[in-house]
This record gives C-alpha cells, structure tokens and sequence, in this order.
C-alpha cells in the first residue's frame, strides 16, 4: 500500500502542505494564487522537495490527498461572491428581507445585516404547492425560464430556486432547475429541496442563495485533481467539508456550499485531537490565518456542531463543525470611517497583492504591515528566510494611513493591531457567554499563521 499521505490547507493568504511517511513530516508554505491551482502544486513541489524528492516521484507513492480550503469561506466573510438571483414562489419575494426578524447592530445602528441579494435580483414564480404536497396553482414553466433569463440578461451569474413546501413535493422546484440549466448551460442553478431539503423555508432558501453565490469560489478544483493526476497522483483528491469529514470533487462542484468552513473545520478537528493528547478534553480553538479568525470550542474531545446558524452573519441551514469567523487575518485591512475612526477587516489583501510588505503592489495597510512596523515580524527573516518583506513600505503605509488622525507610521500601526486584538478577544468571549462556558475549565488552542503573534 502507498505509505505516503498528503495533507494541503489553502488560506486566503498562504497555502500549506503537509507530507508525512508515518515517520517523518515535512511542511512547506507558498502564496495562495488567484487560481489556487499553481499555490496548492508550488507548496506540494516545494514539500516534496524537502523530502529529498520530486513530487512527480512522491505523487505516485500518496495513498491519501487531503485538500482543506477557506475559499468560500473566504468569499462569504468578504462578500465577495457573484451577484445572485432567485426565483421564488410569488407573493414571498421579501422572505430573504425580512431576515425572520433578525437584527443586528452596526455601527450603533440596527438593521438586518448582510443582504445577499438586492431585491430587483428575486423574481417571484406564479406557483403554488400546500404542505400536504398538492399543486394548488399550477407551474408556468415557460415564464419561469423567461423570468430566469431577464436576470440573466440584469446581470446574474447564478440562480437559485426555492419554493414553498418543496421538501414534500420537489416537482416544481426541479422542474424549474433543470429546464433552467437547459435553457442557460453556463449559469449556476441551485435547487434548494436538492441541496438539502429541510423544514423552514427561510433557512433553506438561504441555504441554496449562499450555494450559488459563492458558485466560482472553487472553480480550481477539478483544474487541480487533473493536475495531480497528470504528475502521477492515482489516490482521490478529497476535500474537507463542513462537518470536518470529506467529499469528492464532482460533490463539492455541485454543492460549494459545503466547503464553507473547510478548512476552519479541518483545524478544529485537529485541536480536538491535540487537546485530548494534552489531557484536555475541553478547549477553545483559535485558528488566525491570514484573511479570517476562526472560534469553536471543544467539550468532551467532541467538537461542538450545529444544524443551522449563523453563518458569518448570514442565518443558514448547514450542518458543520461550530466555528465562528471574523475578518480579523493577517491580510485584513486597516482603514478609516466615515466617523473618522480606524478600522480593520473584514476586507481582505489576500496574498495578492497581498499586504503591503509583501512588494507584489498592495498600497493599503494589513495587520502583516502593523506586525512588521512593530517588530513582531522580522523582514528579513520571514518563513524562515524564504521571503524577503519591505518594511520601508509597510512604515510608508501605515504613515499614510495614520495622518489623517494625527498618527504616525508606530501609532498607527499599533491602532490598527490593538483593534485587530479587541476584536478577536471579542469573538472569544462572545463564544464563552453564549455558550455558558467557564474559561477556566477551557484549554486554548491557538494555531494559524498569525495566532503566535497574538
């Protein structure tokens, strides 16, 4: 049997790889692309290479391939997912809107938070099915597809349909999906009684909008399983989904949804199993990479899960690993209000142009910018000296960033990691309160590529 196995975490900033034999283990980091593809392949080449080897040797030799992602988790902490459109039974076209009721506060102020979807971009479907599953308003299956295509021609790079009591009778929903992907082949569609068809229409529909809208978050995949396969890798590509378990690559194409948290979800497994190896059976873990900051807790060696939720603001159905994720990572980005206060996050400089420091063309200052203007980081010996880091830039950064409130290049960049601090602490103790849990029966787990720093 192939003795070698291959684990592979790809952050909003740096890609990680892991290789072990059962004996040995060599790691390696390299940037995240904007295609991931070519950062997944250069940290794999580079572990490869640390043991001894070349990967087209190694690949050939892996019995397991692990692949952990944070691109859509990515995509839904920055909001930056394609624009989205749904058809929905006529008459319910504000459900998303209305958010069941749900407020939230923002700056001082509250309001229903983020909105998926503008309303112009929800077609309400004259069609009607009761909760015994009888049609009591026949489907028009000719103005569905044409209400489709108008916010295809709007717009709209994905669809998603959800209808009132599909999860008894699915046949106008699937009716609906299917003629509208024979009708428009290249826009993604989602059928929320086929993604997962769960009672309470709001969390469902949620549910399939966030599925299509973050629809190109792993378009890469299937580029990279042909990759390996190419360099020799005969073993599935398998990709660690929310609940911390694993799916195939043509499972997460038709339901990207169920990476968000992937990777988040993959280290909260893996602080369970340190925790308990410890001799802790209860923890808290922290996992700060370089786009978002992750929180779950642990309580009996058994990772806390969920069946609906909050989802990074978004309340949703998606049963996963309980992990709460704020964008506070060593990308996120230091900017000023309309109040003219200093902010951090959740806006993102990922690893291209990535901060500032970086020298690949970022102008906005990161927490990674703060670290270095501080001195947390050296520049000149950043990933063990595989990276040369410009401090002059990221000094001249945060300098232009600070003026404007009388700071300079040090106080700025201390605002700008004190905010970045408070705000993680923030997202511990709300974690603590809610749950009812005592910190001092608590172990702290803390790993990522910033966690160390604070």
């Amino acid at each position: 049997m192939s003795s070698l196995r291959f684990g592979v975490d790809v952050g909003g900033t740096f890609t990680d790889a892991v290789l072990i034999d059962g004996a040995q283990v060599w790691t390696a980091k390299s940037p995240t692309t904007a295609n991931f593809v070519d950062g997944v392949i250069a940290a794999c080449e580079l572990a490869a290479e640390r043991a001894g080897s070349s990967l087209a040797e190694v690949l050939p030799r892996v019995g397991r391939f692990g692949l952990g992602t944070t691109a859509v988790t990515n995509a839904i902490a920055s909001r930056r997912g394609v624009r989205t459109g749904l058809l929905i039974t006529k008459g319910f076209e504000e459900t998303l809107h209305l958010s069941r009721g749900h407020l939230v506060e923002t700056d001082l102020r509250m309001d229903h938070g983020f909105e998926i979807m503008a309303l112009r971009d929800i077609a309400g479907i004259d069609e009607r099915i009761d909760r015994h599953g009888v049609v009591i308003k026949p489907l028009d299956m000719a103005g569905a597809v044409a209400a489709a295509r108008q916010l295809v021609e709007d717009g709209v790079e994905a669809l998603a349909v959800s209808f009132l009591w599909s999860i008894v009778n699915p046949s106008h929903e699937i009716g609906v999906a299917q003629a509208i992907r024979e009708a428009l082949p290249g826009i993604p569609v989602t059928a929320a009684s086929e993604l997962l068809p769960v009672a309470r229409e709001y969390e469902r529909t949620t549910l399939a909008v966030l599925n299509s809208y973050v629809s190109s978050a792993c378009a890469g995949v299937e580029v990279l399983a042909e990759r390996l396969a190419d360099l020799g890798l005969t073993a599935p590509l398998l990709l660690v989904h929310s609940g911390g378990g694993t799916i195939s690559v043509p499972e997460a194409k038709a339901r990207p949804v169920w990476l968000a948290e992937s990777g988040p979800a993959a280290g909260v497994m893996a602080a369970a199993s340190t925790a308990a190896q410890a001799g802790a059976s209860h923890a808290i873990s922290c996992d700060m990479g370089g786009t978002s900051f992750d929180v779950s807790d642990v309580a009996n060696e058994t990772p806390s899960r969920v069946t609906r939720g909050e989802l990074m603001g978004i309340w949703t159905a998606l049963p996963r690993v309980d992990v709460e994720s704020i964008g506070a990572g060593g990308g996120s980005i230091g900017w000023i209000d309309a109040r003219n206060m200093l902010r951090v996050g959740p806006q993102s400089a990922g690893s291209r142009p990535g901060p500032v420091c970086y020298g690949h063309g970022g102008i906005e200052p990161t927490v990674t910018d703060a670290l270095v203007v501080l001195g947390y980081i050296d520049a000149a010996n950043f990933l063990g000296g595989d990276m040369q880091l410009d401090r002059e830039g990221a000094v001249a950064a945060c300098k232009a960033l600070g003026e404007p409130l009388g700071l300079d290049a040090e106080a700025a960049a201390w605002g700008i990691r004190e905010i970045a601090l408070a705000e993680m602490t923030k997202a511990v103790r709300t974690r603590l309160a809610l749950r009812g849990l005592d910190p001092r029966n608590h172990a702290l787990v803390s790993f990522g590529g910033c966690a160390s720093l604070f």
